[in-house]
């Protein structure tokens, strides 16, 4: 009991020290590009942050360099770093709990479509089913765009199964059974995919 206690108590002082160091933002601008990086994922690409910036604003409100100095603002306050092992321009926030915090200043129908834009974008990307597949359809399926969710999720799928990822293809299964399901359209064909 003990330990889950410690435990407990380790999570609380973590999420307590990083509402904390959020509350330091006190730029709207800079909460909303870094709420939308958070959209993203808990790793994003200052290409892929800008060009969803560049989308969402009908005037063009956020510059290139109010992106950098929202980032070198959430790396002063220590909630987001460069990841070093990925290309020159990747960053990851520094827990799970920035991420969930951040997205709290972001409306459902916005967030739903920032996922859209994202996955658009990096279908855009002429090797995009080599190097961006599960993050295409980790966006699709935060969007209301049914016949993408499916298609990815079933891309991801087989590709999850030929890596020999069991969890991960579980996951996308899930998803083609929750689709199929939602959408009263189980036939011979989904339950052949269920049973392979």
């Amino acid at each position: 009991d003990q330990k889950r206690f410690d435990e407990f108590k380790f999570n609380f002082d973590i999420t307590d020290l990083i509402k904390n160091r959020l509350k330091n933002l006190t730029s709207k601008t800079t909460i909303f590009i870094l709420a939308t990086a958070a959209v993203i994922g808990i790793e994003f690409t200052v290409d892929l942050l800008f060009k969803v910036l560049t989308l969402i604003s009908e005037e063009n409100t956020y510059s290139f360099e109010d992106m950098i100095d929202s980032i070198d603002k959430g790396r002063s306050i220590q909630i987001v770093k460069e990841n070093t092992l990925k290309e020159k321009g990747t960053y990851i926030f520094v827990h799970d709990v920035v991420v969930q915090t951040l997205q709290e200043n972001v409306d459902k129908t916005m967030r739903n479509n920032i996922h859209l834009l994202c996955a658009k974008s990096l279908e855009e990307d002429p090797e995009a089913d080599l190097k961006y597949l599960y993050a295409i359809t980790y966006h699709y399926n935060n969007t209301d765009q049914w016949d993408k969710r499916l298609v990815y999720n079933k891309f991801s799928y087989e590709k999850a199964i030929s890596q020999f990822s069991t969890n991960e293809a579980g996951n996308y299964l899930k998803n083609i059974i929750d689709y199929y399901i939602e959408n009263d359209s189980l036939d011979k064909e989904s339950i052949k995919l269920v049973i392979k």
